[in-house]
């Protein structure tokens, strides 16, 4: 069929009589998007004609007429893919307007004159009404050799309230934007949700979180532990946000089922626990490191040595005495000072193992003590024995109180130190640093232990608060002198380098502060706020046993692996040679540890350093923070 359009002809042309001209205006070959045009035009045909010029090819008998196509460049490598692809005949008929040369790249300069490509929100609403017409989502996605999975993404777009959709269309919003508002299809609740955020948190994270308050996210611990096969069998709800990938796109919608699942198996698993729990037995899915806290561990005693233990002890001082008598009298040249030596110190050890054997749960506490079961950051069981209830553990602080006045117990610490006091100095502005270092990254701790300082001084008498664990005038406290190696350990530099980005946020001038402060988000401010507590926090100590730390340790979860380890010149120099093999036999191996014991001192801890590297052990006063 031919059409005249303005004296022009507008003809079917076969398409292998058809070929691509370099008279074309727009040179952009890109072959994106060729494979949904060539759906299109499978579907429907060529809606828009192409523009050409005849040109003739050889002579007489060989003479054949070609149209060259100088504008629908587009158009024609879609139809060489259907070709290609055998869809359809090299003899397809494509409408062509055939006009001179000159015409038809006039023509091919209007057809791209100010032309702009196809909006992505206009595109959304285009499959929308493919949709609305009565075509499934797999045949659309099988016309544009796309998966289900994008249409989906395409309709929820398309979805979004009309408000957003133009003013995505005007640049005024992200597709980022468009995306979180698309976790839900409620678009009253998307309007919803943008108007009720101030302007500086319209920010995908925030939308999202605000639409998905009353959902839970299937990576979610609790979630986790109670399993979606085991949800839906309870009849539970699912949505989808298509955006996102894995757990984190999966939404359960009925918490209160959840909880009741968890609390339910939880309660299970509590039931079979019973025989070894002690006096209770605890099971709560939403226990945080926090509630946790509260519960202290039962405190150990030493029980009376029976006739065997006593006869070894009194054989083993007996023989120390005798043998720390003779070094005093002995000169340190002589060939036997360092075989006595060692064997003083093998009793030593000795004695300390015995005594270490005899520790035993106090059996007063004991008889409160019992065990509580929940949930990890991970969605696994735990189970933590031998606690006591915080008004358990107050009523029996009380009665030792009373039963123990005076320096007493202060006096058998003494006598059983293990560690020189100024090395638990040394260890403990470590842990102070590590745990300001942790800290950082828990606001809500920091928070609760900032509130917990002001509590205390608000409430109660000054004379009769605890030793506080922070300085409220965020007066940091001198680690320095105590252990010189800090300035170069990770927990140090992590609070450092923190300072510094902090420092590149806030005003440089102190009274711009408050204006400053005003000015930004909730979150930002409680993340300064747990920055500013984290420093002040005072954790040194000379003393080996606990201290006001503690608390806040197990509440932050502090693993000082994370943050020490020993080397030669920060800890291994400043301790005898035999505790130094004794640690590599323990962490490394019996055979390293012989391997070494010719060495002398200062070689030994190098090699020592060497060999723990990768090894989780810790100073007992550093690992009682990972027992914990």
């Amino acid at each position: 069929m031919t059409v005249h359009a303005n004296d022009e002809v507008i003809r079917g042309v076969p398409f292998n009589q058809l070929f691509l001209s370099e008279d074309n205006v727009r040179k952009e070959d890109s072959n994106l998007g060729i494979p949904q045009l060539a759906a299109l035009i499978k579907a429907e045909g060529v809606i828009q004609n192409l523009v050409g010029y005849e040109e003739t090819e050889g002579r007489g008998k060989k003479k054949v007429i070609k149209i060259g196509v100088v504008a629908g460049g587009r158009r024609y490598r879609a139809i060489a893919l259907l070709v290609e692809q055998q869809l359809v005949p090299e003899t397809y008929i494509v409408p062509c307007l055939v006009t001179s040369r000159a015409h038809a790249v006039a023509k091919s300069l209007m057809e791209n004159s100010g032309r702009q490509d196809l909006h992505p929100a206009d595109e959304y609403v285009a499959f929308r009404k493919l949709v609305l017409q009565g075509r499934s989502i797999e045949e659309v996605a099988a016309a544009f050799h796309v998966e289900p999975l994008f249409v989906q993404r395409q309709l929820r777009l398309a979805n979004v309230h009309p408000d957003f959709l133009e003013m995505y269309r005007k640049d005024v919003i992200t597709l980022d934007d468009m995306m979180a508002l698309a976790v839900t299809e409620d678009t009253q609740k998307q309007h919803d949700a943008w108007h009720a955020l101030p302007e500086q948190e319209r920010i995908p994270y925030r939308i999202r979180q605000l639409l998905t308050q009353t959902k839970m996210a299937a990576n979610m611990p609790i979630a986790r532990f109670v399993g979606l096969e085991a949800y839906q069998a309870a009849g539970g709800a699912l949505d989808r946000d298509l955006f996102l990938e894995g757990d984190r796109s999966i939404f359960l919608l009925d918490i209160p089922l959840v909880h009741r699942l968890a609390q339910e198996k939880l309660a299970a698993v509590a039931e079979s626990l019973k025989p070894e729990a002690g006096a209770w037995i605890e099971a709560n899915p939403r226990m945080e490191l926090a509630d946790l806290a509260a519960y202290e561990e039962v405190d150990t005693v030493r029980r009376e040595p029976t006739a065997q233990e006593s006869a070894t002890l009194e054989a083993i001082r007996l023989e120390r005495d005798a043998l720390e008598s003779e070094l005093q009298d002995m000169d340190v040249d002589d060939e036997r000072y360092s075989e006595t030596d060692e064997r003083v110190t093998e009793l030593q050890s000795q004695e300390e193992e015995l005594l270490e054997e005899m520790e035993v749960p106090d059996p007063q506490q004991q008889a409160h003590a019992g065990t509580i079961v929940y949930l990890d950051s991970k969605g696994e069981v735990k189970v933590r024995r031998g606690l006591l209830k915080p008004e358990d553990a107050r009523l029996l602080a009380q009665q030792h109180q009373r039963l123990n006045e005076g320096t007493e117990g202060q006096s058998q610490q003494d006598e059983t130190r293990k560690t020189s006091a100024a090395m638990v100095l040394r260890l403990s502005a470590h842990r102070t640093a590590a745990l300001q270092a942790t800290l950082i990254d828990n606001t809500k701790i920091a928070v609760v232990a900032l509130c917990h300082r002001l509590v205390l001084a608000a409430f109660f008498e000054q004379s009769s608060l605890p030793a506080a664990s922070l300085r409220i005038q965020v007066e940091e406290p001198s680690l320095d002198p105590h252990a010189e190696d800090l300035k170069t350990s990770k927990a140090y530099l992590a609070v450092q380098n923190r300072r510094a980005q902090w420092r590149e946020r806030i005003p440089k001038v102190s009274a711009d502060v408050l204006p400053w402060l005003l000015e930004q988000s909730e979150p930002t401010v409680l993340e300064l706020l747990g920055f500013c507590t984290s420093l002040s926090i005072d954790a040194l100590t000379a003393r080996e046993g606990g201290n006001q730390a503690d608390a806040l340790a197990r509440a932050c979860a502090l693993d000082m692996n994370q943050w020490w380890t020993a080397t030669a010149e920060g800890y291994l120099n400043k301790i005898r040679k035999d505790d130094i093999l004794e640690i590599v036999r323990f962490a490394v191996s019996p055979d390293k540890a012989t391997a070494l014991k010719d060495m002398k001192k200062k070689d030994l801890a190098l090699a020592a350093e060497e060999a723990l590297q990768g090894s989780p052990w810790l100073p007992e006063y550093l690992a009682r923070d990972r027992a914990a």
